[in-house]
């Protein structure tokens, strides 16, 4: 996530690099103090609680990487049905 939507594209050309889909960014909600653009991106995984967690690190560290202003997480659960 990010105040500037541009600072998100290196980001995002990185994470396709990677094997992930890039969903598009997620506008910043209106009357928000310090209003920031996400990046979305998709990648279907079967995780184990450890290699959740290793997961999240990486992004992290892509984030910081990147320095962009943060990581906020990822959603988890089973795949949506095609």
């Amino acid at each position: 996530m990010d105040p500037d939507v541009q600072q998100l594209m290196p980001v995002a050309s990185h994470m396709a690099s990677l094997g992930y889909e890039i969903a598009g960014t997620l506008d910043p909600e209106q009357g928000e103090d310090n209003p920031v653009y996400y990046l979305r991106v998709d990648r279907v995984e079967s995780h184990t609680p450890e290699s959740l967690h290793a997961r999240n690190l990486e992004l992290h560290a892509i984030a910081e990487r990147f320095g962009v202003a943060g990581y906020d997480g990822m959603d988890v659960g089973a795949p949506d049905e095609h």
